[in-house]
């Protein structure tokens, strides 16, 4: 149980390093800052770590990315398709009468409220 501790506290500050110094390294511009690779900087097992967290991190903007567009292909979809219903609910009304009763439903009557242009 106390290694538990010792563990999480380790990894507690390693963290906080991380941070500290991503901080440190998103301030400084200077080309050989940005090009060095992460094993230079943080060693080989905490640069796995940054590298799959970075990666994850990635991986979930792109997939919130993909459900943003296909709820919006669902939204244009649903709105095309009201739009269609529309238009063909007031080509219904504008129906002379006489063509309505030989092709309309027999014994129904058109009462349209939606004002159609």
């Amino acid at each position: 149980m106390e290694e538990d501790f010792d563990v999480a506290f380790e990894l507690q500050v390693e963290e906080a390093l991380t941070e500290s110094l991503l901080d440190n390294v998103d301030a400084v511009s200077s080309p050989t800052a940005s090009s060095l690779p992460y094993d230079a900087v943080f060693g080989a097992d905490l640069s796995n770590l940054l590298q799959n967290d970075h990666l994850y991190k990635y991986e979930k903007e792109l997939l919130d990315e993909y459900n943003a567009e296909v709820e919006m292909m669902h939204w244009r979809l649903d709105i095309r398709r009201q739009i269609h219903d529309r238009a063909l609910a007031c080509e219904i009304l504008k129906l002379p009468e006489e063509e309505w009763g030989r092709w309309g439903i027999i014994g129904t009557s058109r009462t349209g409220t939606a004002p159609c242009r």
